[in-house]
């Protein structure tokens, strides 16, 4: 059960990440146009 939660919550983290990242990614290449 707790193992379930665990990789859960790891595919959230990941998930979040990513998007993160791509976010940061295109704040990045907005600022770089400007």
């Amino acid at each position: 059960m707790l193992k379930t939660i665990q990789q859960a919550f790891q595919e959230i983290d990941s998930r979040e990440v990513a998007r993160a990242l791509l976010f940061i990614d295109s704040q990045t290449a907005t600022s770089a146009k400007n």
